[in-house]
């Protein structure tokens, strides 16, 4: 995963998938589900994590 961009005023973070997440068919569950909602734990100004 590579960090491609930080909305502080928003709360947005947008990420790229890499390896073998690119092509994998529940990426976006891992996203939402895995690296969403501990992002969301850690840092309380994140409110979304979008792919690019």
């Amino acid at each position: 995963m590579e960090l491609v961009e930080w909305s502080e005023a928003s709360g947005r973070v947008e990420v790229r998938l890499m390896g073998a997440c690119e092509a994998c068919p529940i990426s976006m569950m891992t996203l939402k589900e895995g690296i969403e909602r501990r992002l969301r734990a850690e840092v309380p100004e994140v409110v979304a994590v979008y792919a690019s």
